[in-house]
């Protein structure tokens, strides 16, 4: 049995029997079958469709041939690197120390013009971080740009799904989206967010996420601390180093420890401890929930309370409206609730006698005045100061239930 393939990790066509794979290699167990891609180095196998293809280098140039060893694309290329999109094969390849994009036809898709190129996918769409004049953005396929050639730093990551970019400009690093928004502002110096903060919830080993935001370490003003990606700085900017933060975990809480002599929260509040101690940190979680607890009762109440008096005020309306009503209707009789001193506060007679100098708004007369409402209490008035006017009994009776 003669090996005569290497470098395949792994590949098998059902249509070939005479070929298998032993030990990582392509061997033929028939003497009589003729080896037709003996000859390439560095292949890469791979399929579209029913056809099987190989990424193949000779003379230290990349291209790609069939199984019969036909060659598909020229080798031309510094470095040929396969991706998916759309259930088409797209080959990202570097010619001349450039960087575009063809199909396996050789038809270009993006122009080989970029310094360098990276690409990533979002729910099956291929978007591609590019370099372009010392300059970094983001393109699509048809090469519409997404994110503008202004940055001279990108880096891109997913955290939980989604996309962003650590990027930076003039001299100073920030976050942004696939959108262009701003998650972490431009203000932050080197090229570092801190390995010390890990969550296997990204696959960008430099970002801490918890309770639905994202940590940076970051650098300001040569000093160290922590911000959030609401922008809100949780660790202050006074540490040294940044290998002086690290993160702990206590009943499903996490903390920050800075030297190992200060523990701060998530929300940046100084926990009352001069160093790590399990049990009083247990302790004090303990009694924040129970205080969290607290308040939320406390809350209920004072909401009830405000419930009960809105519904005992709305009653008390209610009441005047119909009575006042029921004695336009004659169904009962007038009493001292509608004459001067009525049901109107003290205070707000006063102020309203003092305003109206204590005679009829209407005609003058000092005789037989009473407070009346603009708006009457069966279309909704109120016993307020703005609402109410002195009259004498003939205009108040002349006014009616009209508003005025």
């Amino acid at each position: 049995m003669k090996t005569i393939l290497r470098n395949i990790t792994s590949f098998f066509s059902k249509k070939n029997t005479d070929r298998k794979t032993v030990d990582n290699k392509i061997v033929f167990t028939e003497g009589k079958t003729k080896n037709p891609v003996e000859k390439y180095s560095n292949l890469e196998h791979f399929k579209v469709g029913d056809k099987e293809f190989f990424i193949a280098k000779e003379n230290e140039k990349y291209g790609i041939i069939d199984l019969a060893g036909k060659i598909i694309l020229p080798f031309e290329y510094e470095y040929i690197t396969r991706f998916n999109a759309d259930e088409e094969v797209f080959l990202r390849v570097e010619k001349d120390e450039k960087f575009g994009v063809i199909d396996l036809n050789g038809k270009i898709i993006l122009p080989i013009e970029y310094d360098e190129m990276g690409f990533f996918d979002v729910k099956g769409v291929v978007f591609l971080d590019v370099q372009k004049n010392e300059k970094w953005g983001v393109v699509d396929l048809d090469g519409e740009i997404v994110l503008p050639f202004e940055y001279g730093y990108m880096s891109v990551f997913d955290v939980e799904g989604k996309i962003f970019f650590k990027v930076e400009k003039d001299e100073k690093y920030g976050i942004i989206d696939l959108d262009g928004k701003v998650i972490l502002p431009f203000e932050f110096e080197k090229d570092f967010f801190a390995s010390t903060l890990v969550d296997i919830s990204s696959n960008f080993p430099n970002v801490f996420v918890k309770e639905g935001r994202m940590f940076f370490i970051v650098e300001k003003d040569e000093k160290c601390g922590v911000v959030d990606s609401n922008g809100k700085t949780i660790v202050p900017f006074e540490v040294e180093n940044y290998y002086y933060i690290s993160t702990f975990d206590v009943e499903n809480k996490t903390f920050f420890s800075i030297k190992g002599d200060k523990i701060i929260d998530l929300n940046g509040e100084i926990l009352p401890f001069e160093e790590y101690d399990y049990k009083e940190i247990k302790e004090y979680i303990y009694r924040q929930e129970e205080e969290e607890r607290e308040k939320e009762e406390i809350k209920y109440q004072i909401l009830e309370e405000e419930k009960r008096k809105n519904e005992k005020q709305r009653r008390s309306q209610l009441k005047e409206r119909l009575k006042f009503e029921m004695k336009e209707q004659g169904i009962i009789s007038n009493d001292d609730d509608d004459n001067l001193r009525g049901s109107v506060p003290q205070d707000v007679q006063d102020r309203v006698w003092n305003r109206d100098g204590g005679k009829c708004v209407k005609c003058g007369s000092r005789e037989k005045l009473e407070f009346d409402h603009i708006i009457p209490f069966s279309k909704g008035g109120s016993n307020t100061y703005r609402n109410l006017q002195i009259l004498c009994e003939k205009c108040n009776r002349s006014k009616s239930n009209n508003i005025g």
